[in-house]
């Protein structure tokens, strides 16, 4: 319960002992005006006591609703502490899948990138080794290319 409603709640109590306290007080007070036969005092006193009553019924009906109220905050804010934990867990969940997707994202480039430069590589290779095959079968093709000018 918060803070505001609990001092609420013990101040309607506290107000409520005391209503109490002085109507048993204001009880007591008739029987001795009956038995020192005040009759004057006996109709102030009568008053007083219906006020008093009156004041404590609604004190009692603040108390009741003020009860009612703590009880439907408290049962809420439970509520919301499940939820915001629900969340939580969700966000935590969220959380380490982002990361194994960034780590698999990051495995991707990389692969991506040796894949490219294997590419590279091979087509460098294939373009030195042209030449020099070339040039090493050049021997081979000068013979039979001699004996080709030479039939002509």
């Amino acid at each position: 319960m918060p803070d505001f409603n609990i001092k609420d709640i013990q101040n309607l109590k506290f107000r409520i002992y005391i209503i109490e306290k002085i109507f048993l007080g204001g009880v007591v007070f008739i029987v001795l005006c009956f038995y020192f036969d005040w009759n004057i005092s006996i109709g102030y006193i009568a008053i007083l006591l219906a006020i008093l009553q009156i004041l404590k019924w609604r004190f009692k009906k603040q108390l009741k609703q003020k009860e009612y109220v703590a009880k439907i905050v408290e049962e809420r804010t439970i509520q919301l502490r499940i939820q915001r934990d629900q969340v939580m867990k969700e966000s935590e969940k969220l959380s380490s899948t982002l990361e194994a997707l960034a780590k698999a994202q990051d495995e991707l480039v990389r692969q991506e990138r040796m894949a490219t430069v294997g590419q590279l590589t091979k087509g460098l290779v294939d373009r030195i080794l042209n030449p020099l095959n070339y040039i090493n079968n050049l021997p081979a093709c000068r013979s039979t290319c001699s004996k080709r000018w030479n039939k002509s």
